[in-house]
């Protein structure tokens, strides 16, 4: 709300302050103030649409960075460093590679696992048709060790905006029901 104020009254002074130089340089009359103030307007608005940049930017340099997870640029508030730190310590000593539900391809960089198939895609399950579900099925059949890390958040945002998920990759990895660990919204699962 005080946004938009703050501005309106930058703008406002930028368009006092380059009429005043220019009209001192004899570059502009004093009535030449509607060009003035459609400049001073664009400079407002550049400096009021600025500002979520630098809170985003002043946010960025306070969170901790997870070098540890090799994600350099990537900073996070602890408590979801802390998850994401675990989530990836389980998967690495538990599984040989993963499938997510719904996809998370930046386990792959944080565990350095490869993929168990081309399939990837953050809204997988409903994204994919069945062939495309069979395709990958037929990639991940035979991986030893293989979990499944279901992230419910974001499972239940998807299903709130799509129909349930469907095809038969969904439901192999329903078949993943041995809980190996669950940290905050994610879950790691197994073959029983």
């Amino acid at each position: 709300m005080l946004l938009p104020v703050i501005g309106a009254l930058m703008g406002a002074r930028a368009i006092d302050e380059i009429r005043s130089i220019l009209i001192s340089r004899g570059r502009a009359r004093s009535g030449s103030w509607p060009t003035i103030a459609v400049l001073g307007l664009g400079i407002g608005l550049l400096l009021q649409n600025a500002q979520p940049a630098v809170q985003a930017w002043n946010i960025y340099q306070i969170a901790a960075p997870v070098d540890d997870l090799h994600a350099r640029y990537v900073r996070l508030g602890p408590p979801m460093a802390d998850s994401i730190r675990t989530v990836t310590e389980v998967l690495r000593k538990e599984c040989s590679t993963f499938m997510s539900m719904p996809g998370l391809a930046s386990f792959y960089v944080f565990s350095r696992f490869r993929p168990p198939t081309g399939w990837i895609a953050t809204a997988w399950p409903w994204l994919f048709d069945v062939e495309d579900q069979k395709a990958a099925l037929a990639d991940i059949r035979g991986v030893k060790e293989l979990c499944v890390l279901r992230f419910n958040r974001a499972l239940h945002f998807w299903q709130q905006k799509k129909s349930p998920a469907t095809g038969p990759l969904v439901d192999e990895l329903g078949r993943y029901s041995r809980l190996v660990a669950s940290i905050d919204d994610y879950e790691i699962y197994k073959l029983p």
